[in-house]
């Protein structure tokens, strides 16, 4: 099925993130190979992708926090509004620390909740 996945980057300059950006791609496949077109991509869609304001400052230890209630995603509305994301969008979030993206694990949220890979 033909959809907009996007790749998200939350931006941590000196200890502190302030905004994230977005990298909206139109393509089809399956959700395997979606994520890992998203993953692919990475390194060249962070310098790229366009900029919103996440509303507040993080730390990384805070993001982790917010990340594991698992409330990030209401961060990212203004994009998905933006680029009008279906209700369930799929997405790849790097966190990208003083220039250089970060992957500490990678984590697929199916029907049935989470499934935790470490990388």
């Amino acid at each position: 099925m033909t959809e907009t996945i996007f790749n998200i980057f939350v931006y941590f300059q000196d200890g502190v993130a302030t905004e994230y950006g977005v990298q909206p791609i139109r393509c089809n496949g399956t959700d395997v190979e979606k994520l890992n077109l998203l993953r692919s991509r990475v390194d060249k869609d962070f310098k790229t992708a366009h900029r919103f304001s996440l509303g507040r400052s993080f730390t990384p230890e805070e993001w982790r926090a917010a990340h594991r209630l698992g409330n990030v995603t209401d961060y990212f509305e203004e994009a998905f509004d933006c680029y009008k994301a279906s209700r369930s969008p799929l997405y790849c979030l790097t966190p990208i620390v003083d220039g250089h993206p970060m992957v500490d694990m990678i984590i697929v949220i199916g029907p049935h909740g989470r499934v935790q890979f470490d990388c």
